[in-house]
């Protein structure tokens, strides 16, 4: 590759910046709502079931808006729309929702067949949509900090937008985070990431990634990614999830006070959990790393670990905690091994 690291820079902060537009755009439907759930306690609501995910089943009402329900508290659902079920053993079905309440367990009905499956053994569903807006999903959040006696200040804004048919997944993350102090350049911490995933039966999986990160106190001003692997998910229950992904990684680097750029081929695993806590206040703890062995030059290996804690304040708005830490084994010289740090920060998910 011979672009200037200008030239790439200002490349994808365009194709960022118009993706990001098309994913954050919503549109407002007014289709009716009429798919039902009954609790275990005999409670009925008449609304849509929008999809189930870490043992919460988001439903949408004309009166209260988009409530959760846990899962193993209820006792029935029904819906014509088209859905995508999944279950514990990582087997997926396609079809109408309806409920054998004698046996206690869903009804998946298709055009040609109804499948029975137990209650406890569905672990996620996703309604199906045809128009492209309703495919959409995305969250942002903000945080800032200042201390006088050291006079250091920061500033973070994170970002995810996703797009999702029931096979494929494209997924944009971005991650920003200044730091200022006196006598001292401002330093900049960000990842822009364009992912893509094909999801197979059996929580199998496949995909890439694209995108830059820029890292002042490790000395990249501009480093390019493109990635591809696949893996699976070892563990994908109503609480919990572990996923295991293996791969390739095309890095070039642009070093801080050099011109020209470097390239290396890497070699790329990734281990992600994530675990879900319904209790007040309901908890949703995210942590991966992510190990990259040059294999072209050999010698030198970055480790990537990140590790989220979000609570919700209310519907739709939520706390975060998250720390992070960039490892690498050979950096530019007078640039730092480590960059690592915590950061707290208040957001909004669609």
């Amino acid at each position: 590759m011979n672009l200037k690291k200008s030239d790439l820079f200002i490349l994808f902060s365009k194709l960022f910046f118009t993706i990001s537009f098309l994913f954050f755009l919503q549109s407002i439907a007014f289709a009716a709502k009429t798919d039902i759930v009954i609790l275990q306690n005999g409670d009925r609501t008449t609304g849509e079931i929008k999809e189930l995910k870490f043992g919460k089943l988001k439903y949408g009402t004309d009166d209260a808006g988009t409530i959760s329900f846990e899962w193993d508290k209820i006792a029935y659902l029904k819906s014509v729309n088209q859905y995508q079920i999944e279950t514990e053993e990582g087997d997926i079905y396609y079809g109408a929702i309806d409920t054998d309440t004698l046996a206690n367990k869903i009804l998946v009905i298709s055009a040609s067949d109804s499948i029975a499956i137990d209650f406890p053994e569905v672990v996620w569903i996703i309604r199906v949509k045809k128009k492209f807006w309703s495919r959409l999903g995305a969250s942002l959040s903000l945080g800032s900090s200042y201390t006088k006696a050291s006079d250091v200040g920061q500033f973070s804004f994170s970002g995810n937008a996703n797009y999702r048919t029931p096979k494929h997944h494209l997924d944009l993350k971005l991650s920003t985070i200044f730091t200022s102090q006196p006598e001292k350049e401002t330093t900049k911490n960000a990842d822009y990431i364009l992912g893509y995933s094909r999801v197979l039966k059996h929580h199998w999986t496949f995909g890439g990634e694209t995108g830059f990160q820029q890292n002042s106190e490790q000395g990249i001003d501009l480093r390019y990614l493109l990635s591809a692997g696949g893996g699976n998910y070892i563990i994908k229950t109503n609480h919990s999830q572990l996923g295991l992904i293996g791969g390739i990684n095309l890095n070039q680097e642009w070093l801080r006070g050099v011109d020209s750029s470097q390239t290396s081929l890497e070699g790329l695993a990734t281990a992600a959990f994530q675990t879900y806590r319904y209790d007040s206040p309901q908890l949703n703890l995210l942590a991966n790393v992510t190990g990259y062995p040059n294999l072209t030059p050999v010698g030198r290996y970055r480790i990537q670990g990140n590790m989220q804690l979000r609570w919700e304040i209310f519907s739709d708005f939520f706390w975060d905690l998250t720390f992070y830490d960039n490892y690498d084994s050979e950096p530019p010289e007078g640039a730092s091994k480590n960059d690592y740090g915590i950061v707290f920060s208040v957001g909004w998910s669609y």
